[in-house]
C-alpha cells in the first residue's frame, strides 16, 4: 500500500515520520517534507527535517539538511 495513504488532517511530525517509516506515504510527499514544505508548525517542521536528514536516501537527506540550514537560527536551537 504504498504511497497511496491518506494523510490526516491533523499533520503532526510524529504522524507523519510514522507513516514514512511505515512506507505508506509516497516518495514525492517526503521530498516536499524535506523540502519543508508541510503545512506544520515550525517546530515540527523542525523535527521531520530532522529525521529525514538521518536517514539512508541521499536526495531526501541532501534536501532536508539544506532546509535546515535554511530556518532561522532561533528555530533549530529552541
Amino acid at each position: 500500500m504504498t504511497g497511496t495513504a491518506a494523510i490526516d488532517p491533523e499533520l503532526s511530525a510524529a504522524s507523519i515520520i510514522q507513516r514514512i517509516v511505515e512506507g505508506s506515504i509516497s516518495r514525492q510527499f517526503v521530498i516536499y517534507a524535506a523540502k519543508g514544505l508541510l503545512p506544520l508548525p515550525q517546530d515540527d517542521i523542525v523535527g521531520v527535517l530532522a529525521f529525514l536528514a538521518g536517514g539512508d536516501d541521499e536526495e531526501i537527506v541532501s534536501t532536508a539538511r539544506q532546509s535546515l540550514t535554511e530556518l532561522p537560527a532561533n528555530t533549530v536551537l529552541a
